[in-house]
């Protein structure tokens, strides 16, 4: 009972690409043309999405396989293996890579939480494949 009355907790993820720079941005746009997301806000670094509409709009716009709105933010970090933790030796540079990390949230209420999971999977999926992430 008390599930039904709580809203779905958040999905977080982190996962690692080698695309960087211009490419990067290119595989975000890829990802925001793909779900018809509308970006929120954006900075070096941070992407902030909503994917879906509310109930309102799908009416008005008859939009019958919309899902319910999702807030999406990717926070993107450019890492460099230089310096073996562990040790504190050094390593010679490996690849440059970019840490993502993902976090998605409802946006609106009347999610279940079993319905939330399954259409934040499927989202985190998608950006994983666009960024084609390890």
């Amino acid at each position: 009972m008390l599930n039904s009355i709580l809203p779905p907790k958040p999905v977080t993820d982190s996962f690692v690409t080698s695309n960087l720079g211009t490419m990067i941005i290119l595989k975000a746009c890829g990802f925001v043309d793909t779900h018809h997301a509308r970006i929120i806000n954006v900075s070096e670094g941070y992407l902030k999405l909503r994917i879906g509409h509310g109930a309102l709009t799908r009416l008005f716009y008859n939009c019958k396989a919309s899902h319910k709105p999702l807030e999406v933010t990717v926070n993107i970090r450019e890492t460099i293996d230089s310096e073996d933790l562990a040790t504190g030796k050094y390593v010679p540079p490996q690849v440059k890579h970019a840490a993502v990390d993902v976090k998605i949230s409802p946006d609106s209420l009347g999610w279940n939480n079993q319905e939330f999971q399954d259409v934040a999977r499927k989202v985190l999926w998608s950006l994983r494949y666009h960024f084609m992430a390890t």
